[in-house]
C-alpha cells in the first residue's frame, strides 16, 4: 500500500472522504483545514499538526502521542479514548471537547483552554496545566497525580473523586469547585483559592494549604491529618467531624467555623483565631495552644432572678 502523503490528505478532505484508520504518523500536516474530519483510530503519532483546524472532528481512539499540536483548534472535537501522551498542547483550545478516558499523561497543556470540556476518567498523570482554564470542566474520577496545575483557573469545575496526590495547585482558583472525595494527599495548594469549594470526605493528608483561602468551604469528614494550614482563611468553613490530627493551624483564621466533632489531637493552633467557632464535641487533647490563640467566647453565666 502506498504511503499516504500530505497532498493525499488534502485531496481526501476536499472530496469529503473518511480518514479513519489511516497511518499518518510523522506526517507534516501543519496549517491544514481538517474541521469535522473523520479520524477515528487514525495513527497521528509524532505528526506535525501545528495550526491545524480540527474543531468538531471525530478523533475517537486516535493516536496523537508525541504530536506537535501548538495553535491547533480542537474546540468541540471528540477525543474519547484517544492517546495524547506527551503531546504538546500549549495554548490549544479544547473548549467543549470530549476527552472521556483520554490519555493525556505527561502532556504539555500550559494555558490550554478546557472550559466546559468533558474529562471524565481522563489520565492527566504528570501533565503540565499551568495557567490552563478549566472553568466548568468535568474531571470526575480523573487522574491528576503529580500534575502541575499552578495558577490554573478551575472555578466551578467538577473534580469529585479525582486522584490528585502530589499535584501542585499553588495559586490556583478553585472557587466553588467540587472536590468531594478527591485524593489530594501531599498536594501543594499554597495560596490556592478554595472559597465555597466542596471538599466533603476529601483526603488532604499532609497537604500544603498554607495561606489558602477556604472561606465557607465544606470540609466535613475531610482528612487533614498532618496538613499544613499556616495562615489559611477558614472563616465560616464547615469542618464537622474532620480529622485534623497533627495539623499545623498556626495563625489560621477559623472565625465562625463549624468544628463540631472535629479531631484536633496534636494540632498546633498557635495564634489561630477561633472566635465564634462552634466546637461542641471537638477533641483537642494534646493540642498546643498559646496566649496568642483566640478562642470562642464563653457564654455569659445565667443571671439569677
Amino acid at each position: 500500500m502506498a504511503e499516504v502523503t500530505r497532498l493525499d490528505v488534502w485531496k481526501a478532505m476536499n472530496w469529503g472522504k473518511n480518514l479513519s484508520g489511516l497511518d499518518l504518523s510523522g506526517l507534516d500536516l501543519s496549517n491544514l483545514q481538517l474541521s469535522e474530519a473523520m479520524l477515528r483510530r487514525t495513527n497521528l503519532r509524532g505528526a506535525d499538526l501545528k495550526g491545524v483546524s480540527l474543531n468538531g472532528s471525530d478523533l475517537q481512539g486516535a493516536d496523537l502521542s508525541g504530536a506537535r499540536l501548538e495553535d491547533v483548534n480542537l474546540e468541540g472535537a471528540n477525543l474519547q479514548g484517544a492517546n495524547l501522551e506527551g503531546a504538546n498542547l500549549r495554548g490549544v483550545s479544547l473548549q467543549h471537547s470530549r476527552l472521556e478516558g483520554t490519555n493525556l499523561s505527561r502532556a504539555l497543556m500550559n494555558n490550554c483552554n478546557l472550559i466546559r470540556a468533558d474529562l471524565v476518567e481522563a489520565d492527566l498523570t504528570g501533565a503540565v496545566l499551568t495557567g490552563a482554564r478549566l472553568i466548568g470542566a468535568n474531571l470526575l474520577c480523573a487522574r491528576l497525580i503529580g500534575a502541575n496545575m499552578e495558577e490554573t483557573e478551575a472555578s466551578g469545575a467538577n473534580l469529585a473523586r479525582a486522584f490528585m496526590s502530589e499535584a501542585s495547585l499553588s495559586r490556583a482558583n478553585l472557587r466553588g469547585t467540587n472536590l468531594a472525595q478527591a485524593v489530594l494527599t501531599n498536594a501543594n495548594m499554597e495560596d490556592a483559592v478554595l472559597r465555597d469549594a466542596n471538599l466533603i470526605s476529601a483526603d488532604l493528608g499532609e497537604a500544603n494549604l498554607n495561606d489558602a483561602i477556604l472561606i465557607d468551604a465544606l470540609l466535613e469528614r475531610a482528612n487533614l491529618a498532618g496538613a499544613s494550614l499556616i495562615g489559611a482563611s477558614l472563616t465560616g468553613a464547615s469542618l464537622m467531624s474532620a480529622i485534623m490530627t497533627g495539623a499545623n493551624l498556626r495563625r489560621a483564621d477559623l472565625r465562625t467555623a463549624d468544628l463540631r466533632g472535629a479531631r484536633l489531637e496534636g494540632a498546633d493552633i498557635t495564634g489561630a483565631d477561633i472566635t465564634g467557632a462552634r466546637v461542641g464535641g471537638t477533641i483537642l487533647e494534646g493540642t498546643p495552644r498559646t496566649r496568642g490563640s483566640r478562642t470562642p467566647e464563653a457564654p455569659p453565666p445565667d443571671i439569677p432572678r
